[in-house]
């Protein structure tokens, strides 16, 4: 498979349980604190006040699900992207269609790029493409 063309637009009420669940799936790997399954149940780890990691995120994606942008490739849902440039707050991009430029051109299509600065609000491996290989002076401070 080469380069995906695909439709880049804002999600359907119909469409936004796809970017919820596949947002906080693909989450669960990057949480920064340890994350288990109590008696077999859903992912958790307790926060603050008793709140679980899934109840923290799925607040923060509910406010940002007016940000979101889904690329729609024959009627199939292939990913999306969350972004106020120079904001990226996610990008998603269904397994089978990775490694084919479709995150790189959902930047461009929102304005962004792997080579310009941002800030990234929601950690994956995709995010690693930013930073910005530099020396470090490893003395210790003065």
């Amino acid at each position: 498979m080469g380069e995906v063309s695909f439709v880049l637009h804002a999600p359907l009420k119909s469409e936004e349980s796809f970017v919820y669940a596949s947002w906080i799936r693909s989450s669960a790997a990057f949480v920064p604190t340890k994350v288990y399954r109590p008696n077999g149940g859903p992912l958790t780890t307790k926060w603050m006040h008793g709140r679980t990691w899934t109840d923290i995120l799925g607040k923060r994606v509910e406010r940002l699900m007016a940000k979101v942008d889904v690329a729609e490739l024959e009627g199939s849902l292939i990913g999306f992207i969350c972004a106020e440039p120079p904001v990226l707050h996610y990008v998603y991009v269904e397994p089978k269609f990775r490694r084919h430029g479709t995150a790189t051109e959902m930047l461009r299509r929102v304005g962004m790029s792997r080579h310009t600065p941002c800030q990234i609000t929601h950690w994956t491996p995709f995010a690693d493409l930013f930073l910005v290989k530099a020396e470090w002076d490893e003395r210790p401070l003065e």
